[in-house]
């Protein structure tokens, strides 16, 4: 693979996103974080519209939700504002 300015622009940009990911996982926890990071990278890091990025976020909510708290009954980590409360 040839590495030029483009390459590393959208290696950059991917990895801010990460980067953004895991600091709102830390502040408000994977329940929260998950969904609010999707809706935003839909919305602004994608071409995807409003409606379809609300559905994502709202869906991953109750899968992760249901998935891991009632199913699996394994609390997720809160966050750093959560768990100051």
């Amino acid at each position: 693979m040839k590495i030029n300015l483009k390459n590393l622009k959208e290696v950059r940009k991917a990895f801010l996103w990460l980067l953004a990911l895991v600091y709102l996982v830390f502040v408000v926890g994977y329940v929260i974080a998950i969904p609010v990071f999707l809706f935003i990278f839909f919305k602004f890091g994608t071409s995807k519209g409003w409606i379809f990025s609300i559905i994502t976020a709202v869906v991953t909510l109750m899968v992760v939700h249901f998935s891991f708290e009632v199913l699996l009954k394994m609390p997720l980590y809160k966050g750093l504002f959560f768990a100051l409360h």
